[in-house]
């Protein structure tokens, strides 16, 4: 009964995007982590082990979904974490990045809305001194849907988008179990942007349904870029996506 599309959805295509860092995935006894957009395979299980990543932590995927993340190195290394590897430490959750310095996510909710529970490696206080601590916290999830008091946000990027009324909120595809409500401290690290309207166009990080063809796309960039499977879909996908038809006749709302 969708009629009609929503003007991010009418961006040019860019590529497919692959299954987001951090995220864990298995095929054919193979275990693999996908790092800097790369997915590097664990040289066997004795590495993994050794590391503490639990086997049930890892999505099994088709072969057709390999072809999405390029081919990175090896993690050989019994001691070292590679970059994009999650933490859980004193109820504070980590993401280690590129440049070996741990990226602490400003809360629980922040953390849970880009990734599940069970990919992040429980650690005691003495893990951080391995590590030097990055001075900016992570926020939420590129997309994701905040409220603090009365007012609804979209948080993308460092910006939050104050939707107007709850006509628009609906009408822009959004539903409301969706909302985390947050603190005063998250809520602080955005900076707020004019009125999220009717005719608005969704931030990044919006992942839109199409019912008729069964695929999504994420925004980026002021592009659409598919998400070319369920799984990949899954990965990046941790609130509902946003239905729109694959084609519109009418003019976007």
């Amino acid at each position: 009964d969708l009629r009609k599309s929503y003007r991010a959805f009418l961006y040019l295509e860019g590529e497919p995007i692959g299954f987001k860092n951090g995220t864990l995935v298995k095929n054919n006894n193979n275990f693999y982590l996908v790092s800097d957009e790369k997915l590097k395979k664990f040289r066997d299980k004795t590495i993994l082990t050794a590391l503490e990543f639990s086997e049930n932590a890892f999505m099994t995927i088709d072969d057709s979904d390999l072809k999405y993340n390029a081919p990175g190195e090896d993690i050989i290394d019994a001691k070292n974490y590679p970059a994009d590897s999650l933490f859980k430490i004193d109820g504070n959750y980590y993401l280690l990045n590129t440049e070996n310095i741990l990226e602490k996510f400003v809360s629980a909710g922040a953390f849970h809305s880009q990734y599940d529970e069970n990919l992040a490696i429980a650690k005691n206080a003495d893990f951080l001194k391995n590590y030097p601590v990055a001075e900016n916290p992570v926020g939420f999830a590129d997309g994701s849907l905040i409220s603090y008091g009365t007012s609804a946000f979209i948080a993308s990027k460092n910006k939050i988008y104050p939707i107007g009324d709850p006509e628009i909120f609906l009408n822009q595809g959004y539903v409301w179990d969706d909302i985390i409500i947050i603190s005063g401290d998250e809520f602080s690290l955005y900076e707020k942007e004019k009125l999220f309207t009717l005719t608005s166009i969704h931030p990044d990080g919006t992942v839109f349904f199409t019912p008729d063809s069964g695929q999504w796309y994420q925004i980026k960039n002021k592009q659409k870029h598919l998400l070319p499977s369920e799984k990949i879909a899954a990965s990046w996908l941790k609130k509902k996506s946003i239905a729109v038809l694959a084609k519109s006749l009418e003019t976007a709302g």
